[in-house]
């Protein structure tokens, strides 16, 4: 077991360094600006101390720095700016370096001693009936301002792995590069530039991490190929494209476009795991397999219209692989093959589900500006007098397809949003896209406007979507229980939860709980809620 190392030996005293390093480099002031930064930290620190506001610190600092010009005052305090962001990044490269030292990778409760503890105690087959109930999902969402540049990343992962090797010339190689790499786009990122920020994270740390750990477990248990256990253990969402909600500029194109990159992105990951396997497997007779599982991969790269590769394909021939190979060639390289058929169980041909989610007022807005293009205004009128049982049973009986087009464009993309779950499912596979995420939910009444709008934009009988509410509001979350109980109820959801599994997800609380409540009441009706569904 790895001695768990204290944060200054191992980041700070490091940082002093690397630090140093970075303020010898011929970068246009860097040293000079880097000599302020602590003269800046002492005047706020002292003008705090005696109450100044922060523009009388500000003014004070820059007369004292002979940049009484609001023009070189600006210029001044930009570059410190630039200082601190690559201050910052050398303490998350460091810390990435560094994270196997300050954390007890082997320690009582990680999960290497938890799987020794199982195999000691002959508890095998209790643990994976434990995990066929058991998942977690980590969802990857999205904010402008969160995340740096694909470029900055690159330098992060390649500073993070000099650091490892403790190779000086490489170090100071990326922090020049560092310095001379902007942070900033002279535009914001659209949607899609935040998803492929966010794709990064999948194929550069997902991909391996989340397998990683899968196969430790699966090892643990005596599958090393994962096969027999919960394939959903382990599960990621997909925020970036999918959630209006979160972003109004998402349309159907680009949730479109973030599903083929996911895929993309998954089968780039895939063609280098084979051309890996293939420079193992030299062995008589194993070249055929070879070749057509990475022909597969191949075409479905450069003809995104060919939808001949699926999950069970590659799982196949791989098993076909791992079978003669164990057969006939002592099992060589047969843990190579488990690692990729465990990936490939675990990824699919998705990489990442991606969620739709929409504001329930939104989805409620579209369904009656579809109602009255169909039936015309007296319809939508009839609809709104309804009492909330004879709305449900009208609303869950509702299968007209639509087929113009709504006026308002958030209102069609409603519609559209559900056809390009279709689209998605249909090239990555249902695990793509199958959630429709209900934010603002109130209750039963929404969520079978949504069951509505998901037939009438042409969903077939067997509708392949988990319809999710998200109670956010106090009072919502309040009624959550008695609202699910009379979707429960209610035979045509009741027949649509058969047909998903039996599995329902509700989702609680988020940002608007506590601007409704504040913090502390909201986060006991969240509680409370959960108390009450489960």
């Amino acid at each position: 077991m790895r001695e768990k190392k204290d944060y200054k030996s191992v980041v700070s005293h490091p940082y002093q360094v690397f630090n140093g390093i970075f303020l010898t480099l011929p970068l246009d002031g860097i040293r000079q600006t880097g000599l302020r930064v602590p003269l800046l930290q002492e005047a706020c620190e002292m003008g705090l101390e005696r109450g100044a506001p922060p523009h009388e610190i500000l003014e004070d600092f820059l007369k004292g720095q002979g940049k009484a010009n609001a023009e070189e005052g600006a210029a001044l305090l930009f570059r410190i700016i630039q200082y601190i962001e690559r201050q910052v990044v050398l303490v998350d490269a460091l810390e990435d370096a560094r994270y196997a030292q300050l954390n007890d990778m082997g320690g009582a409760e990680s999960l290497r001693s938890l799987m020794q503890r199982v195999r000691r105690h002959g508890l095998e087959d209790e643990m994976r009936a434990m995990l066929a109930e058991y998942a977690v999902r980590v969802v990857l969402t999205s904010h402008p301002t969160q995340f740096y540049p694909g470029n900055v990343l690159a330098i992060i992962t390649d500073l993070a792995l000099a650091m490892e090797d403790n190779d000086l010339v490489k170090i100071r190689k990326r922090l020049h590069q560092l310095g001379l790499t902007p942070f900033f786009q002279s535009e914001p990122p659209t949607p899609y530039e935040e998803a492929i920020r966010q794709i990064w994270y999948l194929e550069n740390v997902f991909f391996e991490a989340c397998s990683a750990l899968g196969a430790r477990v699966s090892n643990a248990l005596g599958r090393p190929d994962g096969e027999g256990l919960n394939n959903g253990m382990l599960r990621i969402g997909f925020w970036p494209g999918g959630d209006r909600d979160g972003n109004p500029y998402v349309g159907a194109d680009t949730t479109l476009r973030v599903a083929r990159k996911l895929k993309l992105t998954l089968l780039r990951c895939y063609r280098k795991e084979f051309r890996e396997l293939r420079r193992l497997m030299t062995f008589k007779g194993l070249e055929g397999e070879l070749d057509m599982l990475q022909g597969m991969i191949e075409e479905a790269i450069f003809n995104p219209s060919d939808l001949s590769l699926k999950q069970d394909v590659l799982l196949h021939g791989l098993a076909r692989l791992e079978k003669k190979v164990e057969a006939e060639f002592n099992g060589l390289y047969l843990d190579q093959i488990r690692q990729l058929m465990f990936k490939v169980r675990m990824f699919g041909m998705h990489f990442a589900s991606l969620d739709i989610r929409q504001d329930a007022r939104v989805v409620t807005k579209a369904f009656k500006s579809l109602l009255e293009a169909q039936e015309g205004a007296a319809a939508v009128a009839r609809f709104e007098a309804m009492d909330e049982a004879d709305a449900l049973d009208f609303l869950f009986a509702y299968d007209t397809v639509f087929e113009e087009t709504l006026e308002e464009e958030r209102h069609q993309d409603v519609i559209e949003s559900l056809r390009a779950m279709q689209e998605i499912q249909r090239h990555n596979g249902e695990a793509g896209c199958h959630r429709y995420i209900l934010s603002n939910c109130s209750g039963a009444y929404h969520m079978a406007i949504l069951h509505a709008m998901a037939k009438a934009s042409g969903w077939e009988s067997s509708l392949t979507v988990d319809l999710v509410p998200l109670f956010e509001s106090i009072q919502d979350l309040d009624g959550a229980r008695a609202e699910m109980q009379k979707l429960y109820m209610h035979p045509v959801y009741a027949a649509h939860l058969d047909l998903r599994g039996g599995d329902q997800t509700v989702m609680l609380g988020f940002s608007d709980g506590t601007k409704d409540g504040g913090y502390l009441r909201a986060n006991w009706a969240i509680y409370r809620a959960k108390q009450r569904l489960t």
